[in-house]
């Protein structure tokens, strides 16, 4: 059995903090503005609706989700329980949602099972020999006409004032990093409809957002 590497020593070390190095309350703005874009052209507006929101962390884009959308059945789910539980203890009682422990390379739901699928900060630590895989599970969950988002890192993006980066990754601290143009990440893509791409950023953090659409 084909083996894929995630860095999960890394991640539960992150959790075991007071603070991880990354947002564990504040959903990104760029998604806001995507999923803004589709609620006003009527999106959603139906009855059964379910999102994925695939390595949730501490629930911060289910939330997003809920409050754009708050018919909607969202389930979340990441690869190690540390932050799962977090998000339980922050969301429990606002809002209905379904978590669960799994990865991206055997997402456990069922062909078409989603109207919208969210990825903020996976994809861009997964090594190119297993974005192939990614991209099947991700394409086979989304229902034919269902939305992609994604936030994955920009080229412009520094760990810190100093770094200097001849390749487009770096292992950095016990976890692998991969950095993108906007054109770089429609090329990944290319089978989805790229409805909006866009960087957006400050000082040393930037990143690029994808609105796609599963043809």
């Amino acid at each position: 059995m084909r083996r894929f590497i995630v860095d999960v020593d890394f991640y539960k070390d992150a959790y075991s903090r007071d603070k991880t190095p990354w947002p564990s309350d504040e959903p990104e703005k760029v998604f806001q503005k995507f999923l803004d874009r589709l609620k006003h052209a009527n999106y959603f507006s139906y009855g059964d609706v379910r999102f994925l929101d695939l390595g949730c962390g501490e629930g911060r884009h289910i939330k997003l989700l809920k409050e754009f959308f708050p018919h909607s059945k969202v389930f979340a789910f990441d690869i190690i329980r540390e932050p799962l539980f977090k998000a339980q203890q922050k969301l429990k009682g606002k809002f209905g949602f379904f978590l669960c422990l799994a990865n991206a390379f055997f997402i456990p739901f069922k062909d078409k099972s989603f109207d919208l699928v969210l990825d903020f900060g996976v994809f861009h630590h997964i090594r190119v020999r297993d974005t192939k895989v990614y991209k099947s599970e991700i394409t086979r969950i989304l229902k034919d006409g269902g939305f992609f988002l994604i936030g994955v890192f920009s080229e412009k993006y520094k760990h810190h004032e100093k770094e200097e980066r001849k390749r487009n990754f770096i292992y950095h601290r016990r976890h692998y990093d991969r950095f993108f143009t906007e054109k770089s990440l429609k090329n990944e893509f290319s089978s989805f409809l790229p409805i909006e791409v866009v960087e957006d950023g400050k000082g040393l953090e930037w990143f690029i957002y994808g609105l796609f659409r599963k043809l």
